[in-house]
């Protein structure tokens, strides 16, 4: 390990949240550094990146990309490290014969506890697609082995955002992928692992120093947060390149209103979501008036009403 990456290892082991006295972020900054063993092309490496945002931004995470070689590079709690392995490119594809049970991607313990490192094989990446790669358009060769690349980073990222050790039955988050779900459209996270990846999202953005706690109003920020409302919406309601702002149309909107529109499958809200693979929310009266004292709280900045 060089100087920088120890730096890094023991920060995230040791270190608690980071504080300041900013304003509570409309979603988590997660700086994920990385290392190529052979630098791929500008376009896989934009796949990569495009992909793993698309998957865990709406969650709730933001990606901020790192050289581990730049020095320069900003140190965060809040970070993982990934290192490419191998050969991450589409050039001489029958080199190497696909295998089922190939190993794409680990991530370590210390102790008994995951630490933000995580290798992926890109080399064994390319053995697993190689036939279907061989049957891709040249022209998209590039983005799609890309794409099935970011899918085994996320799932790496799962184990070390969640701490957790084991997999899911489905999605990114089981133990094993064929080739087919790396190559297809659309494939993301089951319901059980967007809930764990948003769990953990709550310590860490109750603890920002810029929250205001208002009395009896506790409960409706974690629930904001954990059903998924924050990720698309951003935590103050100001809005994500997943989801527009959450304002004042003119008229007021109340708890009843609320579970109607959360009741709805028919709006454009619940199309959206459910084109991103995300699980919709499924609350229980009180959790729903929580919901509802906490997004009035926020109107002084960011008012609360009807997005669609």
């Amino acid at each position: 390990m060089n100087l920088l990456l120890c730096l890094l290892l023991a920060l995230a082991v040791f270190a608690g949240p980071a504080g300041g006295s900013e304003p509570p972020p409309e979603r988590v900054p997660f700086i994920i550094y990385t290392s190529f063993s052979a630098r791929p092309s500008d376009a896989v490496r934009s796949s990569i990146r495009d992909e793993v945002t698309s998957i865990i931004e709406p969650i709730g995470w933001k990606p901020e990309w790192r050289s581990l070689d730049d020095s320069s590079s900003l140190v965060s709690t809040r970070m993982a490290i990934v290192r490419f392995k191998g050969v991450c490119d589409v050039d001489d594809l029958n080199v190497y014969p696909a295998y089922e049970t190939i190993v794409l991607g680990q991530t370590y313990t210390v102790d008994g506890a995951i630490i933000p490192i995580a290798d992926v094989y890109c080399s064994a990446i390319r053995a697993k697609l190689a036939e279907g790669l061989t049957r891709t358009d040249a022209k998209s060769r590039e983005f799609v082995f890309g794409r099935a690349t970011a899918r085994v980073v996320a799932h790496e990222l799962y184990h070390i955002l969640t701490k957790e050790k084991h997999h899911t039955s489905g999605g990114i988050a089981e133990g094993h992928f064929t080739a087919e779900e790396l190559l297809s459209n659309g494939f993301r996270f089951r319901q059980k692992a967007v809930s764990k990846l948003r769990r953990n999202l709550v310590p860490t953005l109750l603890s920002s120093k810029g929250l205001r706690q208002q009395q009896g109003l506790e409960r409706g920020p974690r629930i904001f947060i954990s059903s998924g409302c924050s990720g698309c919406h951003g935590f103050a309601g100001g809005g994500t390149p997943w989801g527009p702002a959450l304002r004042l149309a003119g008229r007021g909107f109340t708890a009843a209103e609320l579970a109607f529109r959360l009741a709805d499958t028919g709006t454009e809200m619940y199309r959206r979501a459910t084109g991103m693979g995300l699980p919709w929310p499924s609350l229980r009266p009180g959790e729903i008036t929580a919901l509802f004292d906490y997004l009035s709280s926020l109107r002084a900045e960011s008012p609360f009403a009807a997005a669609y």
